[in-house]
């Protein structure tokens, strides 16, 4: 189990099928020839001095000069910091070389997100992105892992709107306190991470109990699901706070004054839809 989970691992470094069982059976071997390799593990003698010369180039073995050409293999810790270095090497220089190029006009989906690795790696990569709002509805597991993003998003001057299912503070957010946090935790029996930023890209995310991995998740560009999803999501929050509001004995007038707050679409910049806008510009018929 553990020797086939090591192959696909390999494979997954870019070995093929023969180069990860070369790789995987030279490590706590002697050095060999690769004639003897190909006995060994019985494999075509050709595929094995083939599958050598590449596994040479790329680092994962030695083969030392003179006619019997003897291979070694190089320790696992020093190939795969190479691996990785030069991984990161090729990623710069894609990078340097394909930021230059136009971006085709935009494709708006919905994309299925598989992995809670992926997840998070949505959640940096949009908070990061934010120029003017972001608006998450969080429960405690998951926001307590984005929390340090979201706190540098407010110190770039990002407006963030949390709303949240444990006490939390994040300096510079606006936080709303949900009251029957713990019942609605426990009747979903799992986390929640929805997230929009700037009304022009959003998720939502359904995680297991712990946590640990995903139910159910979903991104998507789509500006009018992200402004629907920014719209949904403040209203809620300034619907929260009115009710406890009034349950803490607030009067009607300042009940009133929470919702005449509330960030509309009419009262405040939402860069998605000033994007919809522009991209549909709908001709008003005069009166």
């Amino acid at each position: 189990m553990t020797n086939n989970k090591a192959l696909n691992l390999l494979r997954e470094l870019g070995l093929n099928q023969l180069e990860s069982e070369i790789y995987m059976f030279m490590l706590p071997q002697p050095p060999m020839t690769a004639y003897k390799i190909a006995k060994s593990i019985g494999k075509p003698t050709a595929n094995v001095y083939k599958s050598v010369e590449t596994l040479s180039r790329k680092g994962a073995l030695i083969i030392e000069d003179g006619s019997s050409k003897i291979c070694r293999a190089v320790p696992a810790r020093v190939f795969l910091h190479r691996a990785e270095q030069n991984y990161h090497e090729i990623s710069q220089k894609a990078q340097n070389v394909l930021k230059n190029i136009e971006v085709s006009p935009i494709d708006e989906i919905v994309f299925r997100v598989d992995n809670i690795e992926q997840v998070y790696t949505y959640c940096r990569e949009m908070i990061e992105r934010a120029k003017a709002t972001v608006v998450i509805d969080a429960f405690p597991i998951p926001l307590q892992k984005i929390a340090p993003l979201v706190s540098k998003a407010t110190k770039r001057g990002v407006e963030v709107f949390i709303e949240a299912y444990e006490s939390i503070t994040i300096e510079g957010t606006k936080i709303t306190f949900i009251p029957i946090a713990d019942r609605l935790v426990s009747q979903w029996g799992a986390q929640q991470l929805n997230i929009v930023v700037d009304g022009k890209e959003n998720l939502m995310a359904l995680l297991t109990h712990d946590g640990s991995d995903v139910l159910q998740a979903f991104w998507s560009n789509s500006l009018y699901l992200s402004c629907l999803h920014h719209g949904g999501r403040l209203c809620e929050q300034t619907l929260v706070r009115a009710i406890q509001a009034r349950r803490n004995g607030a009067s009607a007038d300042e009940v009133i004054s929470i919702i005449e707050n509330h960030p509309f679409f009419i009262t405040k910049a939402v860069p998605g839809q000033e994007e919809l806008n522009r991209r549909y510009p709908i001709k008003k018929e005069s009166l």
